[in-house]
């Protein structure tokens, strides 16, 4: 379901398929005018956190992407990846 607000911005309403989490239903990744390869057809939805969690192959298809444009480095001891975004 789309509607639109006053300021003219769209809100996309989408149906859970899980109610145990906030779950959608996920049939692509964008960032910019890329297309994310992903094996999965899930996602869970949480403002609460910074975290992504996700399949290695859906990791590492996103970290390629993204270290085109952001400075990324993996933190050894706790095993988690960290990328400077800038506005540039």
């Amino acid at each position: 379901m789309t509607e639109s607000t006053e300021a003219n911005k769209t809100i996309t309403w989408n149906y859970l398929v899980d109610r145990d989490y906030w779950t959608l239903r996920l049939t692509k990744v964008t960032l910019g005018d890329r297309e994310v390869p992903i094996s999965t057809s899930k996602a869970i939805v949480d403002t609460g956190t910074s975290y992504l969690v996700m399949p290695t192959s859906d990791f590492n298809s996103l970290i390629n992407i993204w270290k085109e444009k952001m400075t990324c480095s993996k933190d050894e001891i706790v095993e988690l990846y960290q990328c400077s975004c800038s506005l540039d």
